[in-house]
């Protein structure tokens, strides 16, 4: 079966995740569902549903808005963006200054979920947790941990993204928004791509 489609009026979920097509739609004021996205996301805010975020998320929407600026300025001097960043790196630095700005406003907005498995990181969040790493040797301890736990929720996000790859015939990318989604028990997706409704079990809200 394949994904519950949602549009942007329909009961909403407790926890939502973003994928970087929502994202930005979200941000860019000129993409033809911006304003559609804008009152979810306020919708989301407001009803006090938790909005999440991954690296895969951020990683998307910083690349999307460093390219665009390339181009436009590539565009000036007849080149290809990759051949104009080649001649000119730092021509990336105007768009990194964008980007840290919207990053920072998306955090008004969501959550980011960490690269570490809830396990772990509802461990980190253990207020007697967070007395004992006043000490020294509790913070080399979880230095030591922390890689191997890191390992070990990677290894099972890729196994599980590749799984999502070969069953609903996705790209890459798709397929690890879902897995890490569903690593933290999240199901409810809001993505303009429809490769995602393809996708048995999970939730799409889509406008």
């Amino acid at each position: 079966m394949p994904a519950i489609v949602r549009n942007f009026t329909d009961p909403l979920e407790k926890e939502l995740y973003w994928d970087a097509s929502f994202t930005i739609a979200f941000h860019e004021q000129q993409h033809d569902k911006h304003d559609a996205c804008v009152n979810f996301a306020t919708r989301l805010f407001l009803a006090g549903v938790v909005s999440y975020v991954s690296d895969w998320t951020l990683n998307e929407f910083a690349f999307y808005l460093i390219r665009r600026h390339l181009e436009q300025e590539a565009k000036v001097h007849g080149l290809y963006w990759q051949e104009f960043f080649r001649r000119h790196p730092d021509a990336i630095q105007p768009a990194l200054r964008r980007v840290r700005v919207a990053l920072s406003q998306l955090t008004a907005f969501t959550v980011w979920l960490p690269s570490l498995g809830t396990n772990f990181c509802d461990l980190i969040l253990e207020p007697q947790l967070r007395q004992l790493l006043q000490h020294q040797s509790v913070k080399n301890s979880l230095r030591a941990v922390a890689p191997t736990a890191w390992q070990t929720f990677a290894a099972s996000t890729f196994d599980d993204a590749f799984w999502l790859m070969e069953r609903f015939n996705l790209l890459p990318t798709d397929a690890f928004h879902i897995a890490i989604a569903q690593s933290f028990g999240i199901k409810a997706i809001v993505s303009l791509d429809p490769d995602f409704i393809r996708v048995d079990g999970i939730i799409v809200y889509a406008p």
